[in-house]
Formats: structure tokens, C-alpha cells, sequence
């Protein structure tokens, strides 16, 4: 998962920044099997990521 947003990232214009947090991103405690990815995007366009338009489109 987190080598497909990394992908659509650099191909897509509109992102400017992926940040990724929590147990990912901790030298301690990392991350396991059973994490979760959280994933900050910042956006030209946030509304289309607040609606659900995103990131449908990466698929086409």
C-alpha cells in the first residue's frame, strides 16, 4: 500500500507532500503485521479527497 500512494504521488501533480505517521514512522515500537498505515496528504485539492473522489481516479 504504501509503495502504490508513493507511486501515485509522484504522478500526480496536485500532491505536493505524503507524510506518514504513527507506528510506521517510529524508530520504537514499530510497526507489525497488524498496523495500520496513516498516511497525511497535503493536496491542492483536498475537497476531492474529503468527498471520495480520490483515489478513485488512480485507477484509471
Amino acid at each position: 500500500m504504501k509503495e502504490r500512494f508513493c507511486f501515485a504521488a509522484e504522478n500526480d501533480k496536485k500532491i505536493k507532500a505524503l507524510v506518514i505517521i504513527g507506528s510506521y514512522a517510529r524508530t520504537y515500537s514499530q510497526a507489525d503485521a497488524y498496523s495500520d498505515l496513516d498516511i497525511i496528504i497535503a493536496t491542492e485539492d483536498p475537497e476531492s479527497w474529503l468527498y471520495g473522489e480520490e483515489p478513485a481516479s488512480w485507477e484509471t
